[in-house]
């Protein structure tokens, strides 16, 4: 089992800094190695990671069942970002906790600026939708400046103003028995407008802050955030986890996500 000691945030953000991944653990410090990132970053030339990101298979966002995924877009007068979210009900999106926090300004994002772009691809998509409201783990307070940065609590809910996933379609959440290969289908920042995914990634066991997650290889990027981890399940596929970070490990980068049977949502 691996033990994951600092992530990297993956919200693509325009003009707001990024927070600083957390300092590593001093009795692991065989495992967080910056120097062995291959994440491919907007504004450093291309690496090995940015060719995985490019490798990465476009889908066809507009067609079901890519349809229930789309981008979570905010804008504002300082800042502009995208991450990815999925459709989990008619008016409920999957995403990231950390999409939703300005960490240069410390503070939660107001729903109203939040829109959420089904099937979004090349500068359109089939169902937009504004958020009234989001649901955030019982660890954070949106009153609060503090973000909690731990990978299993990077979970949110939006409440969209209209019910989407009765047109678009959703995506069902993966019960235990679920088997079948491993995706992620997500909008990267190398290629944000077009949702593209890494296919066949082994699930390793993992720990971070205490909590056992999901880590995977498959390639990920700012942008990626709040995107679903899918297992290709006979029927389709179906949501395993909830992307929240990367680390780098003796073996490489590793996609960290929240799984889904540790929230409070059931398949």
């Amino acid at each position: 089992m691996l033990r994951l000691v600092a992530v990297l945030l993956l919200c693509l953000t325009g003009l707001a800094q990024a927070q600083a991944p957390p300092a590593p653990d001093p009795g692991n410090d065989r495992v967080y190695r910056p120097g062995l990132s291959a994440i491919c970053a907007l504004g450093q030339r291309q690496s090995a990671g940015c060719a995985a990101i490019r490798a990465r298979e476009i889908l066809d966002a507009a067609a079901p069942p890519w349809s229930a995924i789309g981008r979570v877009n905010f804008g504002g007068l300082s800042q502009r970002s995208h991450c990815t979210g999925t459709l989990v009900a008619e008016d409920r999106v999957l995403t990231a906790a950390h999409c939703l926090y300005n960490a240069a300004r410390k503070r939660w994002l107001p729903p109203e600026s939040l829109r959420f772009v089904a099937g979004y691809q090349r500068s359109t998509g089939i169902g937009v939708a504004g958020v009234t409201g989001y649901v955030l783990d019982p660890v954070h307070d949106p009153d609060s400046p503090v973000f909690h940065g731990a990978v299993a609590t990077d979970w949110a809910v939006l409440v969209l103003d209209a019910p989407l996933g009765a047109t678009v379609g959703t995506l069902p959440l993966a019960g235990p028995e679920a088997a079948g290969e491993i995706t992620l289908a997500g909008y990267a920042g190398l290629r944000p407008h077009v949702l593209s995914r890494a296919r066949a990634c082994p699930l390793e066991s993992a720990r971070a802050g205490g909590a056992e997650i999901l880590a995977t290889s498959c390639a990920a990027m700012q942008g990626d955030s709040g995107a679903p981890l899918l297992v290709m399940t006979p029927t389709g596929p179906a949501i395993r986890g909830v992307l929240s970070a990367v680390t780098t490990t003796p073996d490489g980068p590793r996609a960290l996500a929240i799984p889904i049977d540790t929230l409070p949502v059931t398949p």
